[in-house]
């Protein structure tokens, strides 16, 4: 009994050692329940990268607890990650830089650099190799060049080209080379030439035969002019050739005094045409343009019937050729007025529709002049037109009429207009 009393102490000892450590495993519990509750609140700030869906937050946390650090691991992970990205970031910024420093000393115009850097290192390299390209082509050339001087600078090449060149130099030859060169674009072109220069050649070759036998033709002529025989009968000769050259003498001084008398007398006949025939002819002229022509001039050719007209700035139209229709028409009417007025006594004078072709501007510096020549001159002034008649002024008696189914009756001016607008 004693040792079974001993062995129920022991027991209950044991069990209150079991409920004193229960208690502090149920503390633990509690802290590290608190401890992964916050935890859990710090994942909540991830949890658009790692979601919370495997953890039930109602169930036992120590229980989840492999899947809580898997997740943490993760955020580990990550933070690692971004720590490396943010290293290579700075490294990244600073070749950037580095690059936009080389850029930027190429001298090349790359368009804007920050905007889309690999594009403009992308050009960058494209001009490099453009670049390194053209430094071979160079090379290259300067090569051909200095070989082709070398093949050019030979006796026969020298000899052929110093006639045209007067300067023998390499480098000339080399210049006059190219320049013949450039002149032909294919090798068509160069057969073209040789078959031209070649007809050419041989059609010097039958001149010079030609020549040649002309040569012996007066040759064997003189030979023959040689006798004495020759030389009276060429005497002969000689002598009426004189008379008829002194005949001949005269007559070309005739003629010379001519055209001399003639030539003094176009010069005359253009002044006095310029001072009187024409004089009031441009100030008509003058008038009717409205000062856009200033003077008529005869023709250099007296026989032609044409004239020139100058305008305000000076220029000289050399024929009414030049002139519009309307211009033309204007200039001659012009030079008949001029005439009529210099007829005396005065004559009716007739104006069958000669304004068809003038505008209301010069149409009415014309009728300024029809009506200053009336003063002087019954004017018959025949026309279809009634804008002509509205222009027309009644400062002057002006009687109407009209023709009508072959008759002719008196009118008034606005019946005549209406007539003639409604007919």
């Amino acid at each position: 009994m004693k040792d079974y009393f001993r062995e129920i102490q022991d027991i209950k000892t044991k069990t209150q050692k079991i409920e004193e450590e229960k208690e502090n495993l149920k503390t633990k519990q509690l802290i590290i329940e608190g401890e992964m509750n916050k935890i859990l609140g710090l994942l909540e700030d991830f949890k658009d990268l790692f979601p919370l869906a495997n953890i039930d937050k109602e169930a036992d946390l120590p229980v989840q607890f492999d899947n809580i650090m898997t997740i943490i691991q993760r955020i580990f992970d990550l933070s690692t990650s971004i720590l490396d990205l943010s290293v290579y970031q700075n490294e990244l910024s600073e070749y950037r830089e580095e690059a936009k420093r080389l850029l930027e000393s190429s001298g090349l115009d790359l368009g804007e650099i920050d905007s889309e850097l690999s594009i403009s290192i992308e050009n960058y390299l494209e001009h490099a190799d453009r670049n390194q390209y053209y430094t071979g082509l160079k090379e290259e050339r300067e090569q051909l060049k200095q070989q082709l001087k070398a093949v050019l600078n030979t006796e026969m090449v020298r000899e052929t080209m110093i006639s045209s060149l007067g300067d023998n130099s390499e480098d000339r030859i080399y210049d006059a080379f190219v320049e013949l060169y450039n002149e032909f674009l294919s090798l068509e072109n160069v057969e073209e030439k040789y078959q031209e220069k070649r007809t050419e050649y041989e059609n010097m070759l039958n001149e010079i035969e030609i020549e040649q036998n002309k040569l012996i033709s007066i040759t064997k002529e003189l030979e023959e002019l040689a006798t004495e025989e020759t030389l009276k009968n060429a005497a002969i000769m000689l002598d009426d050739a004189h008379k008829q050259l002194s005949y001949l003498v005269d007559e070309y001084a005739v003629y010379k005094t001519a055209a001399f008398i003639l030539k003094k007398l176009r010069e005359t006949f253009v002044q006095q045409t310029k001072d009187k025939l024409l004089s009031g002819a441009s100030k008509y002229f003058r008038e009717i343009t409205g000062g856009e022509y200033k003077a008529i001039l005869p023709p250099e050719n007296i026989i032609e019937g044409d004239f020139q007209a100058i305008l305000r700035d000076g220029t000289i139209q050399d024929s009414t050729e030049l002139l519009s229709r309307g211009t033309t028409e204007q200039l001659f009417l012009a030079i008949r007025l001029s005439r009529i007025r210099e007829i005396h006594p005065p004559l009716p004078v007739i104006i069958d529709d000669s304004f068809v072709n003038f505008d209301d501007f010069h149409l009415v510096e014309t009728l300024n002049l029809v009506n200053e020549l009336a003063n002087t001159n019954q004017v018959f002034l025949l026309t279809c037109h009634p804008n002509l008649i509205e222009l027309c002024t009644e400062d002057k008696p002006v009687q109407y009429w009209k023709l009508e189914k072959g008759r002719f009756s008196k009118s008034t001016r606005e019946d005549l207009i209406r007539y003639l607008r409604f007919s």
